[in-house]
């Protein structure tokens, strides 16, 4: 047999064995390692996204909206311009800003002071308790709600009045009870888990200027509020209480005037000026609006709540 011959044979049988292995899924085949190609969907624009959360060990999925409210929906309003020190407008269910001015700086906070004067009542004292006014609780300037020297009140009492009547007394005689300067450490240290960074206390009910903190904090103890303490808020928007036979009348004309008020507090004092933390209920939304250092609290509030209403979409 000639050398050609014997090439040609050997060649023959090199192709046949290659055949061969190919058909019996041999992985020396290039093509084994080539991931095999799956039909992909026509692409959808989806209405609603998908969320997991782990709860007790277990995922679960939800549906959560893709668009969250408020959104601005009309530009022809313009935003206002407000004759405040520093304010915000916020939606306090989704954390959406609408309004943001000057809100890290620092301010007297004047009242304000109660609404967490008001949590560490709650939260450190207890609303069951019972306080006798003391001389000291009598001595303090500002409206007295009018409480008497001597007499028994329930914390739950004196809270009514400190949020209605913005009595310093109230504060004094719940702060002097619990044992003033635990109560103020009680106030700064609740400040601090709640990452108020720039907000310093030095007594319970905001006479003293050395009370103050920015828009930023006051923000996060209204969202505190609102998640953990509502009932804060619904003593502020009652239009009056009525504590031993006294009726108090709120002295927040929004209390008085709007059935939307959802909640707030009224600051005052001739250095900081007017301050004013206000809940609307707004279309099932709960809108937070903050002003600081005006001469006319109501009203620049007012004038960026109709903002808002213009502007926005909250459905």
């Amino acid at each position: 047999m000639k050398n050609s011959d014997l090439k040609i044979i050997l060649a023959g049988l090199t192709i046949v064995l290659a055949v061969a292995a190919r058909g019996n899924g041999s992985t020396n085949s290039p093509s084994a390692d080539l991931p095999k190609r799956v039909p992909i969907a026509a692409p959808t624009a989806p209405k609603k996204a998908l969320i997991f959360a782990q709860a007790s060990g277990t995922l679960t999925q939800k549906e959560v909206p893709a668009k969250q409210f408020p959104v601005r929906s009309d530009w022809t309003f313009i935003e206002p311009v407000l004759s405040v020190k520093a304010g915000v407008a916020k939606d306090l269910d989704s954390s959406i800003d609408m309004y943001r001015f000057n809100s890290d700086e620092r301010w007297a906070l004047a009242s304000l002071t109660k609404l967490m004067t008001a949590v560490i009542a709650i939260e450190n004292v207890g609303l069951d308790k019972t306080v006798t006014v003391s001389e000291k609780a009598m001595a303090v300037d500002g409206v007295s709600g009018k409480l008497q020297l001597g007499e028994k009140y329930e914390v739950s009492e004196l809270t009514e009045a400190m949020l209605v009547v913005s009595s310093n007394r109230a504060a004094v005689a719940i702060a002097d009870f619990y044992g003033e300067q635990k109560f103020v450490d009680a106030m700064q240290a609740k400040a601090s888990v709640l990452g108020m960074t720039s907000t310093t206390f030095v007594e319970p009910t905001g006479l003293s200027f050395m009370n103050q903190g920015s828009v930023e904090d006051l923000e996060k103890l209204a969202g505190y509020i609102y998640k953990n303490h509502p009932e804060i808020f619904e003593i502020t928007r009652q239009k009056s209480v009525t504590i031993h036979g006294n009726q108090l009348l709120n002295i927040n004309s929004f209390a008085q005037s709007r059935s939307d008020f959802w909640g707030g507090k009224t600051g005052f004092t001739d250095l900081s000026g007017g301050n004013l933390v206000t809940v609307f209920n707004h279309e099932g939304r709960k809108i937070l609006i903050i002003v600081l250092g005006t001469d006319d609290r109501f009203g620049q509030t007012d004038i960026m709540y109709t903002w808002i209403k213009n502007a926005f979409s909250f459905k």
